[in-house]
């Protein structure tokens, strides 16, 4: 039972997420930019196909297996729709935040407006693809919540109830949609969503993973990354507002 569901919903859930990229994209995009949208909107999707599809099976290869990294199953149209993707903002975030210095006259405020309020459904989304497949689990516990992966799913432990990490993550993507969008209602606070989306997704992940087996060996990689990332957003949000401010094209009487 349980291969036939992952089998069936892994890659419809990451399927529906590609679909929110691009109309929550596009959504945003055409507000700013109304003779092109559709265009911009399909841009940012190939940036994440790309990073979700292919980078963030790299970064599973290349970090989280001793398994010989599989060359030629990169030109296998079926090994994208099996589990084993890890870190794909690292790839995202850098690729998409470069995106409206490259494009010419893109409005940097609606983008990463629309960029913050997008990511946690995008998240969100692959939450629910990571419980169906087993992967991402939690430790043991005694929890009446806890859940029980089968064999055959790709939980690190199974057949013993384990903390379910990635509702607990999916319910926090969500709440930062609501913070998100309770900040979007006053537009002073716009020029800050994205910054406060990588305060949330960080200081998040960071306490999730220590319900994750990885963490019974100390911190991971992932919460170093997590700790620098919010030390260095909360330094811009202190100290350098108003170079964040000129970059989104804001004036800080504005703010």
């Amino acid at each position: 039972m349980f291969p036939t569901v992952k089998f069936i919903f892994y890659p419809l859930t990451h399927a529906a997420a590609i679909a929110v990229v691009f109309f929550s994209m596009r959504h945003y995009f055409k507000v700013s930019e109304p003779g092109r949208f559709n265009r911009l909107a399909l841009a940012m999707t190939a940036i994440y196909l790309f990073s979700h599809g292919v980078m963030s099976k790299v970064f599973h290869f290349a970090f989280q297996t001793d398994d010989p990294f599989p060359w030629l199953s990169f030109l296998n149209p079926v090994f994208y729709f099996r589990p084993g993707f890890w870190g794909w903002l690292m790839a995202f975030l850098p690729l998409s935040c470069l995106f409206p210095f490259v494009v010419r006259k893109v409005d940097r405020l609606q983008f990463f407006r629309g960029l913050a309020l997008t990511l946690p459904l995008i998240v969100g989304l692959q939450k629910i693809a990571c419980f169906v497949a087993g992967c991402c689990n939690g430790v043991a516990t005694a929890l009446p919540w806890a859940v029980v992966f089968p064999p055959g799913s790709s939980a690190s432990i199974r057949n013993t109830p384990v903390h379910p990490t990635q509702i607990y993550d999916l319910l926090l993507a969500l709440s930062w949609f609501l913070i998100l969008r309770l900040m979007d209602r006053r537009e002073r606070l716009r020029p800050y969503l994205f910054p406060s989306f990588l305060i949330l997704y960080g200081v998040s992940r960071f306490f999730s993973e220590m319900l994750r087996p990885a963490f019974e060996t100390g911190f991971s990689g992932s919460q170093k990354l997590e700790l620098i990332a919010i030390a260095g957003v909360t330094f811009m949000l202190f100290f350098g507002r108003k170079l964040w401010l000129r970059i989104l094209h804001v004036s800080p009487a504005a703010e």
